[in-house]
């Protein structure tokens, strides 16, 4: 089953998986993916992740996570409609 989701990139890594999707004649969205599934399934990189998840999730509650992320628009929340339209 897939999820929908949506995702910023940085304008050159915007160019450079359009131009391999294009390269293999894929979708955008497939590119993505597979540059994902080959990403995540390196071993050291998947157990830093089960072990990371394993030790924030005992920790933290989803409330504590809040706020975390630091990055971005502050304000994107209340401008997502123009933020969204922008695009």
């Amino acid at each position: 089953m897939m999820k929908r989701t949506q995702l910023y990139l940085e304008e050159e890594i915007h160019q450079v998986i359009t131009l391999f999707a294009k390269s293999r004649g894929w979708s955008l969205s497939r590119a993505v993916r597979e540059a994902l599934k080959e990403y995540t399934e390196k071993l050291p990189i998947k157990k830093a992740i089960k072990q990371s998840y394993k030790t924030n999730a005992a920790k933290h509650s989803f409330s504590d996570m809040a706020g975390i992320i630091t990055s971005g628009d502050p304000n994107m929340s209340k401008n997502i409609n123009d933020i969204y339209n922008e695009v």
